[in-house]
Parts: structure tokens; sequence; C-alpha cells
């Protein structure tokens, strides 16, 4: 009943997921299937299971709108091929077609395959149609149930490709868009300052990332993925929301005159750094607007699950979630405003001190005073007071981390090794009045942190403050609090204004 399940069964179906091979050879192209201008009642057959090899031919039909959902009009019929494949872009017309009455009476469809949303103000219709290879273009109309927004067509610009993958591979998919290549070396770090416990690599963490993180379109690559694990509902609205949110990245870059991504780009060539690039200010912002929008048009979709995120790295957890709550309230700040426009437009909107009060600026503090022995082992990192609330927060009570944090008014971060072990230093520098506060609980952090990891704190001669921790290792039996993810997200959200 809302617009995911209008919108996803091009994309959802087992059979179009293998798509059947052409006579001719797999180089010669198939000609796009020709739109439907009239809305026909589908035949009284069952779907088929995920077990039954074929799929009668479905047609465009006019979905009943619910109250507040928009009312969609079928303009094409795009296939989502296989493993590998793209949704190439099509041109679309551009006469307006009035959207088809509401029928009050007619009932519900169960038996219809969910289908897919693509877009933002204006929506893409898709309808499921027998495979072919040659892909074409998402392309449709819709009418808002918000009086504010304009009735209008969108298409995408380019092509979407769209691989299904082995959980695991997926979730090591995610994991590298959001950390880089071998992320791997920096758990040692991370463990040393409280920010994930025990022995964390892809094969501990990759399913887990899977089922929080069902599909995910990656900007950096232009590849939407999904795990092949997630079934029904869940899979057709996370399909729902990655695919709108691929429309709209490419709405922003069309915007700005940005080429789309190279056919080879790889998460794995980032660079992987001890602290990995949240995104801050404008930046986050962006992602979450987006991440908003793009539910908008999926209907009801949960959020996530804090507790689908236990055993996560605490800088993960962090950015996920962030994304995930943060674009409504930021949105609702433009009240009326927004309704007309896209989400870069949305975005780009926003009023800078708004954005540094989500994600206060960072500034570098002094560089440390390493002790005999230990050699740097990367380069040092700013991290900002709202990072930081993750680390003091694994061995603070929430009273204490919150008060620590925003002692911070500069920071870096410098790893280390000392002997084989990873250890870090981090330097602060306190706001102002705030000294006391911030060495007090620094101390007590050494003090709750495992025995294991060596944890000093110390005022160095020009009043700079300094943190020193070492990797306790996978075996630690005192472990970081859980959670504390979740407490910034509130943190951030409650200093975003109420409209």
């Amino acid at each position: 009943d809302s617009p995911a399940d209008d919108l996803v069964s091009w994309a959802d179906d087992p059979v179009l997921a293998e798509p059947v091979a052409p006579a001719a050879s797999s180089d010669t192209p198939v000609a796009p299937a020709a739109p439907v201008d009239t809305p026909v009642a589908p035949p009284d057959v069952p779907v088929p299971s995920a077990a039954e090899p074929t799929l009668p031919p479905a047609v465009p039909v006019a979905p009943v709108a619910p109250a507040n959902q928009p009312v969609l009009e079928p303009v094409g019929a795009p296939v989502l091929a296989g493993s590998g494949t793209s949704i190439v872009p099509s041109a679309a017309p551009d006469t307006a077609v009035p959207p088809p009455a509401p029928v009050a009476a007619e009932p519900a469809l169960p038996s219809l395959p969910p289908v897919m949303p693509v877009v933002t103000t204006p929506v893409q219709t898709a309808v499921a149609t027998p495979p072919v290879t040659a892909p074409m273009a998402p392309t449709a109309r819709a009418t808002s149930s918000a009086a504010a927004r304009k009735r209008t067509k969108k298409k995408f610009d380019d092509a979407v490709d769209y691989d299904v993958l082995p959980a695991a591979e997926h979730g090591a998919v995610v994991l590298q868009s959001h950390f880089g290549g071998d992320w791997v070396t920096a758990v040692p770090l991370w463990r040393a300052l409280g920010l994930v416990a025990g022995e964390v690599d892809e094969s501990t963490l990759a399913d887990a990332v899977a089922d929080a993180v069902p599909a995910q379109y990656d900007p950096g690559t232009g590849v939407l993925t999904r795990s092949d694990g997630v079934v029904g509902v869940t899979r057709s609205t996370a399909l729902a929301v990655e695919l709108a949110t691929a429309l709209f990245v490419q709405e922003a870059r069309a915007a700005a005159g940005e080429p789309a991504p190279a056919d080879d780009s790889d998460p794995a060539d980032t660079a992987v750094s001890a602290a990995p690039t949240i995104p801050a200010g404008r930046a986050i912002a962006d992602r979450a607007v987006v991440r908003a929008e793009a539910e908008e048009l999926a209907g009801t979709v949960p959020d996530l699950d804090p507790a689908s995120l236990t055993g996560f790295p605490a800088l993960l957890a962090y950015d996920l979630l962030a994304v995930d709550r943060l674009g409504e309230p930021l949105v609702a700040t433009l009240g009326e405003a927004a309704a007309d426009q896209l989400p870069h437009e949305i975005a780009a909107a926003l009023d800078d001190a708004l954005l540094d009060a989500v994600e206060p600026p960072v500034t570098a503090a002094p560089a440390p005073s390493l002790a005999d022995g230990d050699t740097l082992d990367g380069d040092a990192t700013s991290w900002g007071r709202d990072l930081w609330y993750l680390a003091l927060g694994a061995y603070l009570a929430p009273d204490q981390a919150g008060p620590a944090s925003d002692a911070i008014a500069a920071d870096l971060l410098t790893p280390v090794r000392r002997g084989d072990t990873a250890c870090v230093y981090a330097t602060f520098t306190p706001a102002a009045g705030a000294e006391s506060v911030l060495e007090l609980y620094l101390a007590q952090w050494t003090l709750n942190a495992p025995a294991s990891s060596g944890a000093t704190s110390q005022r160095l001669p020009d009043g700079t403050l300094q943190l020193v921790a070492c990797d306790p290792g996978a075996g630690a039996t005192t472990l970081p609090r859980t959670g504390v993810a979740t407490e910034l997200v509130d943190r951030v959200v409650a200093r975003v204004p109420a409209p």
C-alpha cells in the first residue's frame, strides 16, 4: 500500500535478477519495451515464489493511493537486469499526463510483487515486464499528497550499475565505502580508544553489516549493491531508498556540472586512516537530507535500529545513525521553503551556523610529547569534539563524557608504534575555563580503560592535555560501553532548532 510497493517489482523479482539471454549474441541490443499508456488490470494469477523459474508478465496498474501518499502514473517499463548490469537512462515524454482518478472502492492488490520508487518531489515509476538483457531507464510522473510540491517529471541522466552479492561480499563493500581500503589495519588503534572491542575484521563483521544495511548506493563508484540475504518488504524498501538516492546524486552532479564516477572507481583504492572520513557540517547534511527525501518517497521506512549495530566500530555506527536521523529535522528547519526544492538545493539552503551546530568545526591542537622508543605510525588527524564523545564515552558515563567532550577546543590524534603494539597519543587544547573539567575526566578515563591498554594522561608544560593509550588486545575483559553512538546522535539532533 506504499509507493515502495508500487515501484519495485522489476528490481525485486528473483527471475528478473537472472535475465534470460536472447537468441542473438550477448552483444546484440534488445529494443526496450514500448510504454503502455493505459493501465490494465493484471491477470488473476498467483505470484511465483523465488523457487519458480519464470515470471508471468505484469502490466502497469494505477495504484490506489492511501492518504498522504503520491498517486503514481506509469510511463515506462524498465527492467533491472541481474548482477553486474545497469539501469540505462532513456528519454521521457515532455507532456504532462494527468493523474488517474482514485478509485476508493477498488480492493488492495496484495499479490502484486513490490515495486520501487526512484525520485523525490518528482517520482519515477517502474513495473515488471518479461526479462530482457537490454535494461531501460525508469521514468515516471507523480502527484504528491503535499500541496506545495509541484507535479513534474524526472529521469536518470546516467546508468545505475546494480549488483546482487552474497551477504558477506555486500557487507565488505559497505565497510570499504565507509572506511576505505584495508580498514582492518586501523582496528588496533580503535581498540586503544574503546571504539571497538574484540577480534574485528571482515569475516566477523560483514554479515552483520549486510543485515543492518541491506542495500547501498555508493556515490563514489556509482554502483548500487544489495545483499542476496534480504527478502520481502525489507528488500523492496531498501532498494526504493537507494535507487532514489542514486537519482538525487545524479541531479546534484548535473547541477554542479560534475562528471559521473569513472567505471573503474573502487572504494578499496581509498586510503585508510586511523580516523576515517566521517563527513562533517555540510557534507553530512547533504547525505542526511538525501536520505530523508528518499525515505519520503519509499513510504513507511522504519528507523535504523541501534540494536542492529551492536559490535560495530563506533565510528561506523554513528555515521549510519546520523545520516538516518538528521535529515528530517534539518529539512524541517526550512519549513514550506523546502517543499519545491531538490535535496541538494535543500542542503545548500541550510544556514552555516546551523551546520556548525550539527558538526562543530575542527581545530588542531599542538603535537604530542612522545615517550622514548615510541615512533610515529601514520599521519596525525583532528577529530572534533563530537567524535571524541565516542571515545570518551567508551569508558565514561554519559554525564561525564558530555562535559568532557564539550570542554575540547582543539585536538590532535597521533598514531605511534611502541615495539609491536599500536598506540595513540591524543592532545587537547581545553576550552577557556574548562581546563580542570577536561583534565579530571581524562584521568578518570584512564582508570576505567583496560589495564592492558596502559592508558595515562598528563598536562604538558604549555598547558596542553595529553592522553596516551595502547591496543589492549582482542582478549581484553574490560569492555567499552554500548550505545554511545546513539547518545551522540541524540546530542546532535538536540542542537537542531525546532521549525
